[in-house]
């Protein structure tokens, strides 16, 4: 018989048949309507980039109009400090990225030229950079573009510590040296001192796009994907898959300098748009929004647009690629490696069927839909987030990356109901970050072996205590064999045994850690030797002694002065099958017993006297 204990976790959720959880939720309320349009992971917590409006809450650094605002949170979402930039006029910041030496460039936007600003603005707005030291302070700030609005869509850090940003830009002029159609990319690199050293646009006379930037894992050349779409081909746009105007997937790689390297292209006749690509060693894989469901595209659900996710090789060429969504309208947002070559992607949807799996009523809102998949596309487990509003990630830059298994995301939120259970109202959009925690990743690894005395008294009263090494967000659960040597009684990782009065033998103690993904495999046993006295003492019988006991590597059988010169000692399993046995031609016999797996044995001397038996229990350094 065995007897289990459970402890509980106080996060621990609803269970369901789906293996993502929230692991926990904060939300920041105002009066005005809040978006955060990026988030950061910090040593100290996350830092969400949003703008403010009004100084109504008495922001530091409030300058007027629309300002940038940067947030910071604890590791759980708490709110702790905030702060604005900008001038009299509207300014944002679109993303924040940290340097290694504790540094952040923040990119956005702006209108002012005062304030924090004191360069003159060339278009109705420009692109505005800022150098942040590790206390949030502007070290530099320069602001550039075109004589027109820029659509600023990612950036990424560099090598040498500066930073590459991808735009989208209509006019030429300013730092623009040229554009080629309506819509063109627009790469520049900045120093890490703010210095504009190169600017490079790509495109051709009709409308092109692009949503993402990501360093390849080449280790040849320091290149870049950009991922997004064209809607034509001419100019630079060599590849093509629709004959027509609708957009392709588009991928360019661009050395350091700026320079294209390569382009593929991928889709079928309808609309295709590249929202992220993940690069990998031997390859990438990306994901896209598409309505096609021909030539590269197949298994399209035949809604409005299904999240589209295709895995090709180093040459591009498409190793495997699937559909996933429902009837109504999915898009992607982001997409990251988890662990064991599976992949998470977090999107939108719209959709109550199909794939899509927890919709929060009614349709015509979208929650947030995070699904992951295996190596081979397979999908592994699909869940939405959110409640009966709209709630979406602003962009890729939003969701990061806590752990193997974790996520957390910062979005717009505005109903307290279904996932949604920190907002004090419903009305105007307000900030919800929540970590999802996805189990298909977690595998909990057993405990090491409980610690704890190895011999106990059952006549005492008193109680045996055991521990094992506490392990953030993860409880243990206790067993013990036989369950009826004794009562077991938890507080936190220690479990405490009463034992049943008067009961003696060999006791075993294990624990698993459990949380709200399940449990592991038990632990290594430790071996508590219960007697009906007082405590134990070395076996000392008719002039024999074995000790230490327990033991580990090694145990020693002495023959005390005045015993046979000649004995044999045997030591058998507790089914009785004989596993060692030794001569005793000595007064101190060392007997192995490295590599016997922990548990309790017999013993037995046999001289010509007669035989003397004992136990004793072996814990193997296997188990810690």
């Amino acid at each position: 018989m065995q007897k289990v204990v459970l402890i509980s976790l106080f996060w621990l959720v609803s269970q369901t048949s789906n293996s993502q959880y929230i692991a926990w939720q904060n939300c920041y309320e105002s009066d005005n309507a809040d978006n955060p349009s990026s988030l950061i992971k910090t040593q100290f917590g996350y830092i969400i980039s949003r703008t403010v409006y009004d100084n109504q809450l008495q922001i530091p650094g409030y300058h007027g109009a629309y300002d940038a605002n940067l947030m910071g949170l604890d590791t759980v979402g708490n709110f702790l400090w905030q702060r604005c930039y900008g001038g009299s006029q509207n300014d944002a910041f679109s993303l924040v990225i940290q340097n290694i030496d504790n540094t952040y460039y923040a990119v956005g936007s702006t209108s002012s030229d005062d304030g924090d600003l004191n360069t003159p603005i060339q278009g109705p707005t420009d692109l505005w950079l800022v150098k942040l030291d590790s206390n949030f302070n502007i070290i530099w700030q320069r602001t550039f573009g075109s004589p027109w609005n820029e659509q600023l869509r990612d950036a990424i850090l560099t090598s040498d510590k500066g930073l590459l940003v991808l735009s989208r830009v209509s006019f030429a002029g300013y730092n623009v040296s040229v554009v080629y159609g309506t819509n063109d990319l627009w790469i520049c690199k900045f120093s890490p001192d703010g210095e504009l050293e190169w600017e490079k646009t790509i495109g051709n006379y009709y409308d092109d796009n692009a949503l993402s930037l990501r360093k390849t894992l080449r280790k040849d050349l320091d290149t870049y994907y950009i991922i997004g779409s064209s809607e034509h081909g001419g100019g630079m746009v060599e590849c093509r898959k629709s004959e027509d105007y609708d957009e392709d997937v588009i991928i360019y790689e661009i050395d350091r300098a700026g320079n294209l390297l390569r382009q593929f292209c991928y889709g079928g006749s309808q609309n295709d748009l590249g929202r992220d690509i993940l690069p990998l060693k031997d390859g990438f894989v990306f994901t896209a929004d598409t309505r096609s469901n021909d030539m590269d595209v197949s298994g399209n659900h035949g809604g409005s647009g299904d999240i589209w996710i295709v895995r090709c090789d180093t040459s591009g060429a498409i190793l495997w690629q699937k559909c996933y969504g429902g009837s109504d309208l999915e898009w992607p947002v982001y997409i990251d490696t988890a662990q064991n070559g599976t992949y998470v992607v977090v999107g939108c949807s719209y959709s109550t069927d199909g794939d899509v799996e927890g919709h929060h009523q009614p349709s015509w809102n979208n929650d947030i839909w995070v699904l992951s998949i295996d190596s081979m596309g397979n999908l592994l487990s699909s869940k939405c987030f959110g409640s009966t509003g709209n709630e979406a990630p602003a962009r890729k830059n939003a969701i990061v990356r806590s752990s193997n298994q974790r996520y957390t995301l910062s979005v717009k939120a505005k109903n307290n109901n279904g996932d949604i259970t920190c907002l004090s109202h419903s009305g105007n959009d307000d900030i919800w970050t929540f970590n999802v925690l996805i189990c298909d990743f977690f595998m909990l690894m057993p405990p090491y072996r409980p610690t704890g005395p190895i011999h106990a008294c059952s006549a005492s009263g008193k109680a045996s205590r055991y521990t094992v090494p506490a392990i953030a967000n993860q409880s243990h659960q206790w067993r013990l064999e036989p369950a009826e040597a004794g009562s077991l009684f938890t507080s936190g990782d220690t479990v405490s045994v009463y034992w049943e009065q008067g009961y003696e033998g060999t006791a075993a103690i294990m624990a698993r850690s459990i949380n709200v993904c399940g449990a592991s495999a038990w632990s290594e046993p430790f071996y508590t030797e219960v007697e009906n006295c007082t405590g134990i003492t070395p076996y000392v019988a008719a002039n024999i002694e074995v000790y230490p006991n327990p033991a580990q590597d090694h145990f020693t059988v002495t023959l005390q002065e005045g015993s046979s010169a000649a004995a044999e000692f045997t030591l058998y399993t507790l089914s009785g099958i004989p596993i060692r046995r030794t001569i005793l031609e000595s007064p101190h016999t060392r007997i192995d017993c490295k590599g016997l797996p922990s548990g309790l044995y017999f013993w037995c001397v046999t001289t010509k006297q007669g035989q003397i038996q004992g136990k004793i229990i072996v814990q193997s350094k296997m188990g810690n």
